[in-house]
This record gives C-alpha cells, structure tokens and sequence, in this order.
C-alpha cells in the first residue's frame, strides 16, 4: 500500500516532494505502527510514505496509517511483474490479436472480496503497454460477456473469486477456454500450480509459452542442463528450506 519503496531510514528530496524509505523486511502490523508514526515525524506536508505489506494485512496496515495521519492511503500493483509479460502482449497485439489477460491475486477463497479485485492492474497495465486496457469485472459464478477486437486488450477480474480456481475445477478450466481460441502462458511463478488457468486450460486449448515464460526456460536449461563451469548456484527467497 503505497508509493515509494523500502530503503534506508532516511529523508530523500526528490524533486520537491519529500520521501522516507524504509529498509527492513514486514514484521507485520507492528512493523507498520512503528514506521508510520516515525515517517509522520519525519515527513513534510504533502510526503509521500510506502511499505510493503502482505496482502492479508493490507486493509489494518492502511487503518493504522490512516490514524497516524496520512490521508491517501491506497495499493498499487506490482509494476515489475505487469513489465514482464508487457514484450508478450504487446508482440500478440501488433499480430492483430484480441487479447484476453487472466491472473490471480492473493487468496480470496472463492469468494468476491474488493480488496483483492485486479481492476488497479488495468491502469498500470494500460501505460506499461502504451494502448487501452478495458477491465470487466466478473465472479466468474458464469460465463462472463467479454467483447475484445482484434488488436485489443482486456484484463479480467481475479480468477480465484471463483472457489474451483486453486482447485483445478474441470468446468472452470473449460469456461476460461471459451474465452479465447488459444492460450498463453507467461507466468513463470505460478505455472508448478495446477490451477484452471494455468494447467485445465492448456488440455482445452493449443497452448504456448510466452517470451518470459521462454526466457525462464532457456534460462533454467542453460543452467541445468547445459551448465559452464565452475558453476555457482545462489538460492533465496521465501520459502529456501522447500528449494534445497
């Protein structure tokens, strides 16, 4: 939630419009309280403060910042996935394309929960690509009415607002197929998930990688299987205990 990024506690004048970065990872709500009353110390009128926070406990961290003072408190997307996939969408867009973008956020459970809508991706996917992005909204509960021409771009409503999403659901697979006349898949992080947009819909339409997606691949196959030595491996993330 937010607008800048974490850093060092430190006072930075970017143009006239003051920023406090923070360094740290999320200690959770603590984290946040502690934070926002140190940046309202620090920040002029008008300062800008942004953390990132869990999606879980994005709407209480933005409760907190609101009582320590700061008045337009909202998410923005992740602009550093929406570039990945732009080199795909806009190669099927210049091929006279009608394209049809599917994704996920976070974990709604099957259900419509407004914190979690992709409807702010759709605005930063429109610049990032440089042309009109329609969002429709949908609980995707039935076949939603999408209209797209060829050499344009619509991003749908989070495809886990429907509950058989995470599961696989052989019918929701085949009401994202009826969608489209064949599928691309550019998202590298959540394709080891066997999900209805990512593994029921590819058995129901021809199916491709996109260029991130084949850039991750080549990447993996130069490493793996066609590796020059001496080979260092470096491994981080999350979940490091789950990659070794």
């Amino acid at each position: 939630i937010a607008t800048a990024e974490l850093g060092t506690l430190d006072a930075d004048v970017r143009g006239f419009e003051p920023h406090l970065a923070l360094d740290g990872g999320n200690d959770g709500l603590d984290f946040v309280r502690r934070i926002a009353a140190q940046a309202r110390a620090h920040l002029f009128a008008g300062g800008v403060l942004a953390m990132e926070i869990g999606a879980g406990e994005a709407p209480l961290a933005a409760e907190i910042m609101e009582r320590e003072g700061f008045r337009d408190v909202r998410r923005t997307p992740d602009y550093a996935r929406i570039e990945r996939v732009v080199p795909t969408l806009r190669e099927l867009l210049d091929k006279n394309a009608a394209v049809i973008v599917l994704a996920h956020f976070d974990r709604p459970k099957g259900k419509v929960v407004p914190e979690m809508s992709l409807k702010p991706v759709a605005p930063a996917l429109e610049a990032s690509l440089g042309r009109p992005v329609k969002f429709v909204f949908t609980d995707w509960q039935s076949a939603p009415a999408v209209s797209v021409k060829p050499g344009e771009c619509v991003q749908m409503e989070n495809t886990r607002y429907h509950a058989g999403e995470e599961k696989n659901d052989a019918g929701f697979a085949k009401m994202l197929a009826g969608l489209g006349d064949i599928f691309v898949n550019d998202a590298f992080s959540a394709a080891h998930r066997a999900h209805s947009s990512t593994e029921g819909i590819a058995h129901l339409l021809p199916a491709y990688a996109g260029r991130a997606m084949e850039a991750e691949l080549r990447a993996l196959e130069q490493a793996l299987e066609k590796p020059k030595r001496p080979l260092v491996a470096v491994v981080g993330g999350a979940k490091v205990s789950s990659k070794l």
